[in-house]
């Protein structure tokens, strides 16, 4: 190996080494530990839209019981307000291990380590670059340099160098959720990976992620070896990608640039607010009345009261006071007129696999809460991210405060009287399904399969025939139709329209107005990878539907003002009934 080789195998192990975040805490007394506390962080993206992850390691190593606290916590000098919290009762040695979602960005939190009341804390700097966020999986110290390299091979992504997280197979998270927040994850096929970890692994990528698999066929059995191919397998809205191995020169497939670019972590075209319609528009019928009605009761009927009393300097209290009661009765209607329940506007994708009875959906919201709800439990199904919490602007009430132990999200994530915009991702076991009968020239749809169509429906046969129409029954077309089809429904769901504050200036400070802008919602790689431009596969449909029943609401109980729901599904050939 040539002199610069090593050199540069020796940067790229230092890159990658240099971003493995470890720590550790020992809480004492008298002078003897009791409870030790190591972390292992891998932030993901510096770009809001996943969750990367600590795992946090408690041990007691007394032989008194203690109640442990472990908090990760925003500074109060940042735009953000982020908590995420874990408290246990520790008996005598015995050793607690959990995860803690670290949504992105998360910059220079403060780790809280509190034992039986006693505090210690740290500032922790999570690196988090320009760059392609990765993180590579592997017991080898030395597959380092090569994922760096295999990095700096990719063509998409955020621009900068990129920076990469290693993990070991034995602390790799089994939630599918803590991987979300990577640009890419490489699986090293050396690495001893239990089947729990390649089946959070392959959830991630259905949901959306990309996963390079360097050589698969060397990885224990599980769903990742199963499911590899020999270059790129698309999977739900994500693929899985095989690369060469990582113990020699590393070959990256021709086509990862058209399918890297996954969808998540989420773009941020989907973390802009929607207008929702009819909230804060000013009712100019009743207010012109209000104020007519002012000017009457202030001007002629007070005149001729107060003359009728004799009173004339009684004026410079009635008409204040009528002036009072006017802006009070407006304010006061305002406030109703928005009520007090949550309201909103709402669009998702879903991709539904009627075969394997699996979908993911990604559902963009923005609500808006007469009053904040209380306490939610995330399932182990959904990842609920408030993008404003982590870069809100400065004097707003957005938070993201988490519970690990119950998976509690607190309510401030809805906060009362702000249109709050959440995005929801979900990924898992869904019965629901769209069954259609063959009758003549007709295509059926019935609605007994729980998907529930509305229009815009193209569907595609297992024989390659089209049928598409508005509703519940389809017609034959041909390729060229379907294509027109499938572009009016992408221009369907581009026609919500997403909102755009800009910078206040000093010289529009009293033009309201000029402050807000609306732009075509840009989905980034969702739309790609929900809708192909190769078209729809055999055996598959997109159409527009009734709000799914999977779809997740939260417990918010919303109104929605304005909602869309779309849904590409692989039909099985039990879907088609006669």
């Amino acid at each position: 190996m040539s002199r610069r080789s090593v050199l540069i195998a020796a940067l790229g192990f230092f890159l990658a080494s240099a971003t493995a975040q470890e720590g550790s805490f020992a809480h004492e007394r008298g002078g003897t530990a009791t409870c030790t506390l190591r972390t292992l962080a891998c932030a993901g993206s510096s770009n809001p839209g996943g969750f990367g992850f600590l795992r946090i390691e408690i041990a007691n190593v007394d032989t008194r019981e203690h109640d442990v606290l472990v908090e990760l916590v925003t500074p109060t000098w940042l735009n953000a307000d982020v908590r995420v919290v874990r408290s246990v009762v520790l008996p005598p040695k015995e050793r607690a291990v959990s995860f803690f979602p670290l949504p992105t960005p998360f910059p220079d939190p403060i780790l809280r380590f509190v034992v039986d009341g006693v505090e210690q804390a740290q500032q922790v700097n999570f690196t988090q670059g320009e760059g392609i966020a990765g993180l590579l999986v592997s017991d080898r110290p030395d597959a380092g340099a090569a994922g760096v390299a295999c990095l700096h091979r990719l063509r998409f992504g955020p621009s900068g160098a990129p920076q990469q997280r290693q993990v070991a197979s034995a602390d790799a998270p089994t939630d599918w959720r803590l991987y979300t927040g990577f640009d890419v994850v490489i699986v090293d096929g050396r690495a001893a990976l239990a089947p729990e970890v390649q089946e959070a692994l392959r959830r991630a990528a259905f949901a959306g992620a990309t996963v390079l698999l360097a050589d698969p066929n060397s990885l224990p059995a599980g769903p990742l070896r199963t499911l590899a191919g020999s270059t790129t397998v698309p999977h739900g809205l994500g693929a899985l990608v095989t690369i060469g191995s990582l113990a020699g020169p590393v070959t990256v497939p021709s086509d990862l640039g058209q399918f890297g670019d996954g969808p998540l972590p989420i773009g941020e075209g989907l973390h802009d607010e929607m207008p929702i319609p009819g909230l804060g528009e000013a009712p100019v019928r009743v207010f012109v009345i209000v104020i007519v009605l002012f000017a009457l009761v202030a001007g002629p009927v007070n005149f001729f009261w107060l003359r009728r009393r004799r009173q004339p300097l009684l004026a410079l209290v009635t008409v204040p006071a009528l002036g009072f009661g006017t802006t009070a009765a407006i304010f006061a209607f305002g406030y109703f007129h928005d009520g007090f329940g949550v309201r909103g506007v709402a669009v998702s994708w879903t991709v539904l696999d009627q075969e394997r009875h699996e979908a993911v959906t990604v559902c963009s919201r923005t609500l808006f809460a007469g009053r904040a709800p209380g306490a939610i439990v995330l399932p182990a199904d959904t990842m609920l991210m408030a993008p404003r919490a982590t870069t809100r602007t400065r004097g707003a009430a957005d938070r993201f405060h988490l519970d690990v132990g119950t998976a509690a999200l607190d309510g401030g994530v809805l906060p009362s009287r702000t249109s709050t915009p959440l995005v929801t991702v979900q990924q898992g076991v869904v019965r629901q399904r769209l069954v259609a009968r063959r009758d003549n020239d007709r295509l059926r749809l019935l609605a007994d399969g729980g998907v529930v169509p509305l229009d815009r429906v193209v569907l595609r046969d297992h024989e390659g025939d089209y049928w598409a129409g508005p509703a519940n029954e389809l017609e034959r077309v041909d390729t060229a139709a379907a294509s027109g089809r499938l572009a009016e429904a992408r221009s369907v769901w581009a026609s919500m329209r997403r909102l755009v504050q800009r910078d206040e200036r000093w010289h529009n400070r009293f033009r309201p107005e000029a402050l807000l802008d609306e732009q075509a919602v840009e989905i980034g790689t969702l739309d790609e990878r929900f809708l192909p431009a190769t078209g729809l596969r055999r055996g598959s449909y997109v159409a527009l539907v009734a709000r799914p029943a999977w779809l997740d609401e939260h417990g918010f109980g919303a109104h929605y003002e304005s909602e869309q729901h779309w849904v590409r599904g692989r039909l099985a050939a039990e879907d088609f009934v006669q």
